[in-house]
């Protein structure tokens, strides 16, 4: 779009304390859950994603019989069902989100810039579901951009619902595979976004 050498690629600025990783074991108990099990993390921001909450309210049965724990970020507009067991952390808003990404071994997520650039940053696998109410379906453009690195997988909005908690369930009872994921995403992250564009802008004046 740009014209060539007119640009460098930053990446996008993020807080440091999101990626400031703490031991899986430590983490896993500010959520009491077990590091030895399997954790999924869902998050929809602070607002919450609708489809999202819906395929693991429904699931929530399905995701305790195969072992995999949750820590489940429902936003401000979603009620948590009473069904909500031993294993899972469900509340509407998560402060500590680098304690999230330091004992999950997957994450399903919307594909908004930034978290894109978190999840890369703390190179935790993920699941995007990009929301189709946005200018010019970015989030999906966001979301191929991570998934051809091979740290992500891409699931549509309309998908979900019938796609979403199998490839969920397929993919984090496959360590090797969560630890390629990783690998592909710390390797084409920029967490030193922020330091890259204040260097520019000291040269420049």
């Amino acid at each position: 779009y740009f014209k060539h050498g007119n640009w460098i690629h930053s990446g996008n600025p993020i807080r440091k304390d999101v990626i400031q990783k703490s031991d899986k074991s430590s983490a896993a108990a500010f959520f009491n859950l077990d590091p030895q099990k399997p954790i999924l993390f869902i998050t929809g921001g602070s607002l919450g994603a609708r489809v999202l909450n819906e395929c693991i309210s429904k699931n929530l049965p399905l995701l305790t019989e195969k072992g995999i724990q949750l820590i489940w970020q429902t936003g401000n507009y979603f009620k948590i069902p009473e069904n909500v067991t031993t294993g899972v952390w469900a509340k509407p808003f998560l402060r500590e989100m680098n304690m999230a990404y330091s004992c999950a071994d997957l994450v399903i997520s919307r594909s908004g810039a930034l978290s894109c650039s978190e999840i890369s940053a703390a190179g935790v696998p993920a699941i995007l579901v990009p929301s189709k109410n946005v200018t010019d379906d970015h989030q999906t453009k966001n979301a191929q951009h991570v998934t051809r690195s091979g740290g992500a997988i891409l699931v549509t909005d309309n998908n979900a619902p019938t796609e979403l908690i199998n490839k969920a369930i397929e993919i984090i009872q496959q360590p090797d595979i969560l630890k390629k994921m990783s690998a592909s995403l710390l390797q084409s992250a920029k967490p030193e976004a922020t330091e890259t564009i204040v260097n520019l802008i000291e040269e420049s004046l």
